[in-house]
């Protein structure tokens, strides 16, 4: 659902983690934006923080399924380790 840059350790990855959760459930934390291109993609914000920017999605109701689903899968413990 969402990708994240490498952290150096396993403590940086899990603060970054809870920082992400911590706001997730929000929706008004959700900046919705247009790209140069047309599409459509979200900021998570922490105040003035930007914690993660999304992908470019396809139309303005693809944008909010994937916010929904975020907010709705976000703040549970379950988190898998993909190692790219």
């Amino acid at each position: 659902m969402l990708q994240s840059d490498r952290y150096p350790c396993r403590d940086s990855a899990e603060a970054a983690l809870g920082l992400f959760r911590a706001h997730c459930a929000s929706p008004e934390r959700y900046v919705k934006k247009i790209s140069s291109g047309g599409k459509p993609f979200f900021k998570l914000k922490s105040g003035k923080e930007v914690i993660l920017v999304s992908h470019l999605y396809d139309s303005e109701a693809t944008l909010d399924s994937a916010i929904s689903a975020i907010v709705g899968a976000g703040t549970t413990d379950r988190v898998e380790h993909v190692q790219l």
